[in-house]
């Protein structure tokens, strides 16, 4: 064996011990099925909320519990979408996946893709979700449930109400545990009501 083939040898076995050492040891892991990530999407996932509607003088108007659970997927492109049964009486649903920056969303009425949730994310960051910006306004909330303490990521979305006089805002707010989901939503609109979800239970599969 000469000198050449002896270098090409050792080459070879090295790069052989550092694939063997990734795949056992430290595998490897990429979002590209939508699977994993900020809201874990998978058929069968579920969570449970308690779901509240105040009037403007914050007397109660509803209350009741609010079943979200990903029902059915597609697959786009080789990229894995998800169903979300969060209007039950709709004809049409928006579908959902996870990617490498963050949780996108298609409109079920235009197929315009946004970006909803940007993750992984910072504190301050900002960036357009249609005709209007969500804020990351804190990385390290904690919200406490019936289910424990859950450390979020607090999303707001923010915007002027053309038909209401004054500085009178829009605002939803939306509380995520990464891996876990969504844990309370929040929704503010000046003309009629606030809702707020708190979750209950989750199941994940």
């Amino acid at each position: 064996m000469n000198i050449h083939t002896t270098i090409c040898t050792i080459i070879l076995s090295a790069v052989l011990l550092i694939f063997a050492c990734s795949s056992e040891e430290n595998p490897i892991i990429t979002i590209e099925t939508g699977s994993d990530g900020l809201i874990p999407l998978k058929v069968g996932n579920s969570w449970t909320y308690q779901a509240t509607i105040y009037d403007l003088d914050s007397n109660i108007t509803y209350q009741g519990t609010y079943l979200q659970e990903v029902f059915a997927s597609l697959v786009i492109d080789k990229l894995t979408w998800y169903y979300i049964d969060n209007e039950p009486i709709a004809e049409k649903y928006p579908r959902y996946t996870n990617k490498k920056d963050g949780y996108y969303e298609i409109e079920y009425e235009t197929d315009k893709v946004d970006l909803k949730f940007k993750y992984p994310c910072s504190k301050g960051e900002s960036y357009l979700y249609g005709d209007h910006y969500i804020y990351v306004l804190s990385t390290d909330t904690i919200i406490t449930t019936t289910r424990g303490n859950f450390n979020c990521i607090l999303y707001r979305l923010q915007f002027l109400d053309p038909g209401f006089p004054g500085l009178r805002y829009n605002i939803t707010e939306w509380f995520i545990s990464p891996e876990i989901g969504i844990i309370r939503y929040y929704s503010f609109n000046p003309n009629s009501s606030r809702l707020l979800w708190e979750l209950l239970s989750y199941n994940l599969e």
